[in-house]
């Protein structure tokens, strides 16, 4: 958290793809720091099979069940969280900035200071993520804090769509299952993933449920005006 703190301070005050490459950058940096910390992090080798499983609140995280239910739980939370800020206040301000930036501070919205919490939220988040996949491996590598892994964030949010909640769910789902669906067949999983993501990118323009809800949007308005029609010629 306080290091997404920091370097959502200095990252926010750019926009678009100047802010993209400024928050790569960091992440290589840290990408560096934890290949050169070898006693801490354990260098490239990571932390193989480094980190204990105890007792937690009573959970024996030791045990595949309680392991998944813990971590499914954790899941849920962090879900039920993010939702509740979609639906506040500080929620719209973020879809204010995301529509448009310039509209948004001339009706007093403090962008900056929205943009930096929102980063340090999403960095948290994404800590809480690296935790569990912790507890499911009983390590950490520095693969987790590679660039690629950040750009797989990227791809299921445009598989599953930006603009509804659930899309990045239901884009980490579809990722999933056609990664294993694919390294069943063959060992080239990645280019034919980026291939499936290009079709849908290409093909929809947006995300799945971006594009289920447009067209629900589009039919629901056609019939509203059908139906408007059709009072008029009554009349």
């Amino acid at each position: 958290g306080v290091y997404a703190a920091a370097v959502g301070a200095i990252c926010a005050r750019l926009n678009e793809i100047y802010f993209a490459f400024l928050t790569l950058a960091f992440q290589m940096f840290l990408y560096s720091v934890i290949l050169s910390w070898v006693d801490l992090t354990g260098g490239d080798q990571g932390l193989m099979g480094g980190i204990p499983r105890p007792l937690f609140l009573g959970i024996d995280l030791s045990q595949a069940l309680d392991r998944y239910v813990f971590c499914a739980g954790l899941f849920c939370l962090c879900i039920l969280f993010l939702r509740i800020i979609d639906k506040s206040a500080f929620g719209q301000s973020l879809r204010m900035i995301r529509d448009n930036q310039e509209r948004a501070e001339f009706l007093g919205v403090r962008t900056y200071r929205i943009k930096v919490i929102c980063f340090t939220i999403a960095g948290m988040i994404a800590s809480v993520g690296g935790i569990i996949l912790a507890l499911f491996t009983s390590g950490a590598y520095p693969e987790w804090a590679f660039w690629a892994q950040s750009g797989e964030a990227i791809f299921m949010i445009m598989l599953g769509g930006s603009t509804v909640f659930v899309g990045p769910i239901l884009g980490a789902v579809l990722l999933r299952l056609i990664n294993d669906v694919v390294q069943m067949y063959t060992s080239h999983n990645e280019l034919v993933t980026g291939i499936v993501i290009l079709l849908v990118v290409l093909g929809l323009r947006r995300g799945i449920l971006d594009f289920v809800i447009d067209k629900i949007k589009d039919r629901r308005e056609a019939k509203f005006l059908a139906d408007l029609e059709a009072k008029k010629e009554d009349q």
